[in-house]
């Protein structure tokens, strides 16, 4: 079915960090292909009658996919540190190895002076994720 309706990419960039941010729940995001409006769906949705039976419906909605669907984590990070801080790639490396991987990068991040630069690297890749995203599902996502 292709897209009738637009999608602005601040609200797609909320619905991912809605997504995002239920990924250890069952919160999501989905987008209606009639109208272009964004429901977000809390982790305990048989609480809240005001959401529509059939938000999963690949044929009236499309699921807004998670950073982690985006493929932004620990790839994402990498190609940050090669770019601003090649010298410490082999320590974030080490980091990603195991647990609590991201919060020793963001702290080295921080310690180095580096940390808005990630969150502006990080904001532009994920905008240039969900616009290809937008592309490949025949969304219209107006900057």
């Amino acid at each position: 079915m292709p897209s009738l309706a637009s999608v602005s990419l601040s609200d797609l960039e909320d619905a991912c960090r809605w997504a995002s941010a239920g990924m250890d729940s069952d919160a999501a995001a989905y987008i209606s292909k009639l109208d272009g409006s964004i429901i977000l769906i809390p982790s305990d949705v048989g609480l809240d009658a005001a959401h529509p039976l059939d938000f999963d419906d690949p044929e009236k909605y499309w699921h807004v996919p998670s950073t982690h669907e985006l493929d932004l984590g620990a790839v994402l990070v990498r190609q940050f540190m090669q770019e601003q801080l090649p010298s410490d790639l082999a320590l974030v490396n080490e980091y990603f190895r195991h647990r609590g991987a991201y919060a020793k990068f963001k702290a080295l991040l921080h310690k180095r002076g580096c940390l808005d630069n990630w969150h502006e690297y990080e904001r532009r890749a994920t905008q240039e994720a969900l616009v290809a995203w937008g592309q490949q599902n025949e969304i219209n996502v107006v900057r």
